[in-house]
């Protein structure tokens, strides 16, 4: 069975190098290695307000995207808990709807994400204590995520460093991703009894 995932993101210019892979890495550990995953690049919100905002998204995006089977919203926490709650809230709304959408918080950045596909980053080559603080940094893209893609000499590729690093995260996202972001695994999971339901 054929599964289209479309990607909606709060700045796709940077976070499509990031988010895409990871996604795909999932579909893999769900068994679904031909998902046809890409990445809403009409409209192209900027920021959390525009991305999560729900007019826009039903008009913009669910009501253009029709052929799509699953929609996965990806923004950054920033340090705000109430995301969570306006995420499931949003995931209410289109399910009322028909429309399939998953949506997750990065705990806090995305770049949290691909830094714990990364083999060679070390917390403390960057003055954290630990993954665990890595994960809770809000500013972990200037902190940690920047100075490791000069470090690694990624940063003059796309995204400045994003796409080489998200393709290194993608492809380690079973055994290490997963493992270092909560959100990740409660993601694949519901993402993993929407499929076993579909299947059936």
């Amino acid at each position: 069975m054929s599964l289209n995932v479309l990607i909606i993101a709060e700045d796709i210019r940077y976070d499509q190098y990031m988010i895409a892979p990871i996604i795909r890495g999932m579909m893999k550990r769900l068994n679904q290695p031909t998902a046809k995953v890409l990445c809403c690049q009409d409209p192209r919100f900027r920021g959390y307000a525009q991305a999560t905002d729900w007019e826009r998204l039903l008009s913009r995006v669910f009501g253009r995207y029709q052929q799509v089977d699953a929609f996965v919203l990806c923004v950054d926490r920033d340090g705000e808990a109430g995301r969570d709650d306006a995420l499931r809230a949003l995931e209410t709304k289109a399910e009322q709807v028909g429309i399939r959408l998953f949506a997750t918080a990065a705990h806090q950045e995305l770049e949290a994400w691909v830094l714990a596909g990364c083999k060679a980053f070390k917390p403390t080559d960057y003055s954290f204590e630990s993954w665990q603080a890595v994960r809770a940094d809000r500013d972990v893209k200037e902190r940690a995520f920047e100075p490791y893609a000069i470090a690694s000499g990624a940063s003059q590729g796309p995204g400045g460093g994003r796409m080489r690093l998200g393709e290194e995260a993608g492809r380690l996202y079973a055994s290490r991703v997963r493992r270092k972001c909560a959100e990740l695994q409660r993601l694949e999971d519901r993402m993993g009894a929407w499929l076993a339901t579909r299947s059936a």
